[in-house]
């Protein structure tokens, strides 16, 4: 089993050092990328050997996404992760991700959790009118088993290569928000199901 992670950069992401050490720290971790859009990222001279940095035009962060999906099929992934640049995984994060996504199950996403301890997203709900919202937004985290999802949030998501190949990934004229939801929707319809897994926290700034 290959485990691969895409992280796409564009500017400013304060936290990417944190994002990339615990990602070539993670045990799970075989493989990771860095899909730099917008030519700025900074990598620290010993993460280099980890780290594969590919750079591209910024064409939204759905193109940038798909550049890493088909990275890590070339690489014969069975599993790829897509964390934002701004997101940092806890320990064991994956660990407790991986077994939620098998057989018709084709992404899982993790509890985000802002650092003063309330949620960012537990996945996102489209309200009447079809603007998406934050599942759990701004309530306290407490953790809770594994459940069904509807819609997965692209901040912080495992795939299965399997799903990424039915559905051909993310459309890229969303240039920015909402690519998620298309894709959710998209393997919906094919058949494909989601979870969320509390026992799975990723850190994640609320609202961005």
């Amino acid at each position: 089993m290959l485990v691969a992670v895409v992280v796409t950069h564009s500017v400013g992401a304060h936290v990417l050092d944190r994002c990339l050490r615990a990602l070539v720290t993670d045990g799970a971790v075989d493989r990771v990328a860095l899909v730099d859009t917008g030519g700025a990222a900074v990598v620290a001279d010993d993460l280099i050997p980890d780290v594969d940095v590919i750079a591209l035009e910024n064409r939204g962060y759905g193109a940038a996404a798909n550049v890493g999906f088909a990275w890590a099929r070339e690489r014969g992934a069975q599993y790829v992760a897509l964390l934002n640049d701004d997101a940092v995984p806890r320990p064991a994060w994956l660990t407790a991700l991986l077994p939620e996504v098998d057989g018709d199950v084709g992404a899982a996403q993790p509890a985000l959790v802002s650092a003063d301890g309330l949620v960012a997203s537990m996945g996102v709900e489209l309200d009447p009118h079809g603007a998406g919202h934050d599942l759990g937004d701004g309530e306290p985290f407490e953790p809770a088993p594994p459940s069904d999802l509807e819609i997965f949030t692209g901040g912080a998501v495992v795939f299965s290569e399997a799903f990424l190949r039915s559905t051909g990934g993310f459309d890229e004229r969303y240039f920015l928000y909402y690519e998620d939801v298309d894709l959710a929707r998209r393997g919906a319809r094919l058949g494909w199901r989601y979870r969320v897994v509390p026992a799975s926290v990723v850190e994640h700034d609320r609202g961005t």
